[in-house]
């Protein structure tokens, strides 16, 4: 979940994710992030759960977030029904260790 400060676009944030890989292996991690709307968020993602493939594997690193979150916000204010926004993580120097 991003809160959003409508007057100045600053954000921050935190939650949990689930990455599913191409034969259904799941890693669960979590994230919490910092920024301003367009030019991102940044914080610490990490990870120490997994199923199939990813069963053991732990690791983490520096991420950075972005989003039309300020968008979504502010028609939310107009329509409570919006729910949804879309965005991009960059994990660029992500570490893990395999069991």
């Amino acid at each position: 979940m991003l809160k959003v400060n409508l007057e100045d676009g600053s954000q921050t944030g935190e939650g949990g994710c689930m990455i599913t890989g191409e034969k259904g292996a799941q890693l669960f991690a979590k994230w919490a992030c910092s920024g301003y709307h367009l030019i991102g968020g940044k914080g610490e993602f990490t990870s120490d759960e997994g199923t199939g493939r990813f069963l053991g594997m732990i690791g983490g690193g520096p991420v950075v977030v972005r989003t039309t979150i300020r968008k979504i916000a502010v028609q939310a204010n107009e329509n409570p029904d919006v729910e949804a926004a879309f965005g991009i993580a960059f994990w660029k120097r992500l570490r893990y260790e395999l069991p």
